[in-house]
């Protein structure tokens, strides 16, 4: 971070590293322990199909549906392995750099804007588009490991545009006049339960580009700039 001269960079970094760290420790385990410790990563816990083989009993599924079930789980677990591995570092990639910009607040050589500013640089939607088409092709032609792709893509771009869906609904609340102790649980029940819609409008914002022609009344928590 202290070589970066914008938020958006130290972000990106930021979420970066944390995914060749967890990288990094798998694979000092793979040389310490053996190849079949990657090889497991992409397997299925037997204690976790346990768990789903039980809960499944407990809802009333047959015993055949139950199998059915637990197979499918099984064959995507793989699959679904390196889109949670994204997802993890993005998540905790955006947690490492709040947590730093609070301790380098004044040190830092960038500003951290409001999160009611929060959005995805220009150009991004293009790639994200290109990711999400090169993972459909591929899965339709059944090439091997496309699926991860794509669900690797269908994982970006929902937490990105999500949480840029979020600060948008946040730069709307702040235009409004009411206390922060009621726009916070309107922003959590948003971000719980209107799912996909937070992401149609962050489309909405990213092609029409409104929060840039209204300034906003109030500055939210630090997060990186709008590009």
């Amino acid at each position: 971070m202290s070589f970066s001269r914008r938020s958006f960079e130290a972000l990106v970094g930021s979420c970066g590293i944390v995914l060749l760290g967890v990288w990094s420790n798998i694979l000092v385990a793979a040389q310490m322990n053996g190849p079949q410790v990657i090889e497991n990563l992409f397997v299925a816990d037997e204690t976790i199909v346990a768990l789903m083989r039980q809960s499944y009993a407990l809802m009333g599924h047959t015993e055949q549906e139950v199998a059915t079930l637990i197979g499918e789980f099984i064959s995507l677990y793989g699959e679904m392995v390196p889109a949670a591995l994204l997802g993890f570092a993005m998540l905790a990639g955006l947690a490492s750099f709040l947590s730093v910009c609070a301790l380098t607040r004044g040190r830092r050589r960038f500003l951290v804007p409001p999160f009611a500013l929060w959005a995805m640089p220009r150009g991004s939607m293009l790639g994200a588009a290109l990711m999400l088409i090169f993972g459909f092709v591929g899965s339709s032609q059944n090439w091997p490991g496309f699926s991860s792709v794509l669900l690797a893509a269908q994982t970006y771009i929902m937490i990105t545009y999500s949480i840029q869906g979020l600060a948008v609904l946040w730069f709307m609340l702040g235009k409004t006049k009411l206390p922060l102790g009621a726009k916070l649980p309107l922003a959590a029940i948003a971000a719980i339960f209107v799912g996909t819609g937070l992401l149609f409008i962050a489309v909405l914002d990213y092609m029409m580009g409104f929060r840039r022609r209204i300034p906003p009344n109030e500055a939210g928590p630090f997060g990186p700039p709008s590009v």
